[in-house]
């Protein structure tokens, strides 16, 4: 419990990481980019060559198509009721409301993949550590993107790093349930491993590689494939 803990937070503190780079200014287009895509090719890597073929081991088809298709309908309904158009320009008052919006988001995002980290290290305790590092990686761009409308709005730096710190946490509390589950449940950890499978895969493909390949496509495409190189690297280590 207490690798997982620790895997978990300094994870999550790569929300905190990605808002300290934007508190004094905008990152450029091509670095964003990059980084989103780097974040896409680890979580794409650590889906197949980490998450599925231990999920299919420890569980059986049924259990794992179950987990794709609930991981996904969950994210979906998390990001349906979360929605918020981005705002690039307007009153204090708006870009604020944005950051809570993007901050609310990113932390009901991190507690599934925080379930990964749980139920991984039940697994397989190295297959925590990897997905650890994937989120660790996911959470800068997403940092970012919850620190920019902040400071925008007014927010002061030390109260910006202290949103994107809290949102960062849901990712412990999500590694603690999921410790706490697969391991009350063993049976089920198949089950477990594939929602957690499900949320990465929807969160890859409706946000982080649109957002990687939107704004600066070369940027996504290098970043893509040195994450997922990076993946091949992680797995090979554990």
């Amino acid at each position: 419990m207490g690798q997982v803990v620790l895997w978990s937070t300094i994870a999550g503190l790569g929300t905190a990481l990605g808002a300290s780079l934007v508190i004094w200014g905008e990152v450029p287009q091509a670095i964003r980019a990059f980084l989103f895509g780097l974040s896409a090719g680890v979580m794409v890597g650590v889906v197949a060559l980490d998450l599925l073929p231990p999920a299919l081991t420890q569980g059986n088809s049924q259990q794992v198509g179950l987990g794709l298709g609930g991981g996904i309908l969950a994210i979906y309904g998390l990001s349906r009721l979360l929605a918020a158009e981005a705002v690039t320009a307007g009153s204090s008052r708006r870009l604020l409301l944005s950051g809570y919006l993007i901050a609310t988001a990113i932390a009901m995002h991190n507690f599934p993949e925080g379930l990964a980290i749980g139920a991984g290290a039940v697994a397989f305790p190295r297959l925590g550590l990897t997905i650890a590092v994937a989120i660790g990686i996911h959470d800068i761009p997403e940092g970012m993107s919850l620190g920019l409308p902040l400071r925008m709005g007014g927010m002061a730096p030390w109260l910006v790093l202290a949103t994107a710190t809290g949102a960062g946490l849901f990712t412990t509390a999500g590694a603690v349930a999921g410790w706490i589950f697969a391991t009350m449940a063993r049976r089920y950890v198949g089950l477990w491993l594939s929602l957690a499978a499900g949320a990465m895969v929807y969160v890859v493909c409706q946000e982080v590689w649109p957002a990687a390949t939107g704004s600066n496509r070369l940027g996504g495409w290098l970043g893509g494939m040195t994450g997922a190189a990076l993946a091949v690297v992680l797995t090979l280590m554990e």
